[in-house]
């Protein structure tokens, strides 16, 4: 994947050398010899990798203080306890990369740092909105959306495959369903169903915590495969083929070991004080 060279200010490019480096698109980590001015003194340029950089997102104090209270809530929990959390978020992928996303020289930590991230621009070819659940136990079937939800067409989604779900993975009523605060998952009509629904399957809710919930790394698979196609992809029909049997071809280790990651994760947000970590 090629970098933008437009974006090679700090902390994009902190050397001159690394812009070579960068026209050849390795997306692997790059162990140099090299040293990089930081303003402070000269560091050792192996501590960086490349990656996407993120949407800029700002994190205020308060939702600081969220999500370090929610990492201290937390943190005594158990692997079986983690087995109990299914996790859902909806994304979107695009027929054609051209989405505006660049290349960050940064260390693993800073993924949620604001110099490492960027605004996002809208891409042409057009795209897929997906929403999905996940858990220790399995995935549930993709759900291709239209186009982004409200709050009913949310509570549509729930009513039709997240309780026909949680009822046979969690039929003792002790699931615990996570989410994020999208605008749609906050509806009034979407709180009141899960209320009501409460005493089937409890509701999760991170603070702005994209960091929090794995089912992230399961969009970046998905990503990876459908970039993969050769020859790539022309139509929006092939791109839906393709997340779907990228989804179904998950192997069941991959989404085991990212629940199992679970309590690493909370103790990397209580160290960071709810702040950024390299989730």
């Amino acid at each position: 994947m090629k970098v933008s060279q437009e974006k090679l200010e700090k902390p994009s490019s902190p050397l001159e050398e690394m812009k070579k480096l960068m026209k050849c698109g390795d997306d692997k980590h790059l162990f140099l010899g090299t040293q990089k001015y930081n303003g402070h003194g000269l560091q050792p340029l192996h501590m960086l990798t490349v990656h996407c950089s993120g949407s800029r997102d700002e994190i205020s104090s308060t939702i600081i203080y969220q999500r370090l209270s929610w990492a201290r809530e937390h943190i005594g929990w158990s692997l079986n306890e983690w087995k109990t959390v299914a996790s859902s978020d909806e994304s979107r992928f695009q027929l054609v990369r051209a989405d505006g996303r660049v290349r960050v020289w940064r260390r693993p930590h800073e993924a949620m740092d604001p110099s490492c991230q960027q605004g996002t621009v809208q891409a042409g070819g057009g795209s897929i909105m997906v929403w999905a659940v996940f858990t220790w136990h399995g995935l549930v079937p993709l759900v291709q959306l239209n186009r982004s939800l409200t709050g009913k067409e949310y509570l549509q989604l729930l009513e039709d495959h997240l309780q026909p779900f949680m009822d046979f993975t969690y039929s003792n009523n002790d699931g615990i369903f996570m989410d994020d605060n999208a605008p749609c998952h906050r509806a009034t009509i979407v709180r009141d169903w899960l209320e009501e629904h409460s005493g089937q399957f409890q509701r999760m809710w991170p603070p702005r915590s994209p960091d929090m919930n794995p089912i992230e790394h399961l969009w970046d698979i998905i990503e990876r495969s459908v970039r993969a196609q050769n020859p790539a992809l022309s139509t929006l029909s092939q791109l839906s083929m393709s997340i779907e049997a990228a989804w179904l071809n998950i192997p069941a280790g991959d989404f085991q070991r990212l629940v199992e990651s679970m309590p690493r994760r909370i103790a990397a947000l209580r160290r960071a004080k709810g702040g950024p970590t390299k989730y």
